[in-house]
């Protein structure tokens, strides 16, 4: 729009009586009934947070209940809708982006409109009439409107989650998280020029990256990764004051309890 922007920052925070254990099995679909259930450290959950929550206060929220978001960008100063609808992705190489992560958008359209929008193929939900009665029992700031439609449908949902506002305003959204983890992280230094060539001979191979890793050291002992050498997370740093020099970085999950900093 080149007529007004509107600033969500006050409509934030968790919304928890949709997904929380009391009413799951009433509203949720059968399948993420059965996830939720599960335990283990690859277990699923589900968070339904505000546009205007700032994925900083989202993070230690998610920590006080042991639940992480399973990727991020490279910032945290980010809205939680302004981040997934403009696609950001960090350097999560096997993971999907934000946006991916996104079961269910409430939106507000044309005319003040209400929709919720869900997934037909993989739906959250399982009963309108239920939805319905749960949208509207939270506390009067968050109760959804009398004619707020329900609509499940894949493709809508795909272009309403990365749409840079463009479909009306989002107030909030289903995400999914996981269980709380730890990272260890080990960074190697090289000169440029190494880097570039290596990158220049994946350049249109089904292995982009094979020539750069057949460079990279296994990673120290000490730091207990899960996976051996099968990061999760790659990046390459360049330095400002010199051109020449770089780092490689890369994640893994660890066992490690205790916090390490290993040069």
């Amino acid at each position: 729009t080149e007529d007004w922007m509107i600033d969500l920052s006050k409509i934030a925070g968790v919304i928890p009586n949709l997904v929380n254990s009391a009413n799951r099995s009433r509203v949720l679909s059968d399948d993420w009934v059965r996830e939720l259930a599960r335990n283990g450290n690859d277990a699923r959950r589900l968070v339904h947070v505000k546009a205007g929550t700032r994925l900083y206060d989202l993070c230690q929220i998610l920590d006080s209940k042991k639940l992480a978001l399973p990727t991020m960008g490279g910032a945290l100063g980010q809205h939680v809708v302004g981040a997934f609808s403009t696609s950001t992705h960090g350097s999560d190489v096997s993971l999907p982006p934000l946006c991916d992560l996104i079961h269910a958008v409430h939106l507000v359209t044309v005319g003040g409109q209400e929709m919720w929008i869900e997934s037909r193929s993989r739906p959250l939900t399982k009963d309108d009439n239920k939805l319905l009665t749960m949208l509207r029992s939270g506390a009067e700031q968050d109760r959804a409107c009398h004619d707020l439609q329900i609509v499940r449908d894949d493709a809508l949902l795909n272009a309403v989650v990365v749409a840079m506002g463009r479909f009306g305003v989002i107030y909030s959204v289903v995400l999914e998280v996981t269980n709380r983890f730890r990272l260890a992280e080990y960074s190697q230094e090289f000169r440029w020029e190494v880097v570039n060539n290596a990158l220049r001979r994946g350049v249109g191979t089904d292995k982009p990256l094979a020539s750069l890793e057949r460079r990279l050291q296994a990673p120290p002992n000490d730091l207990g990764v899960v996976g051996g050498d099968q990061y999760r997370y790659l990046d390459i740093i360049l330095g400002t004051r010199d051109k020449e020099k770089c780092w490689v970085r890369r994640r893994w999950k660890t066992t490690t309890t205790p916090d390490r900093n290993i040069k």
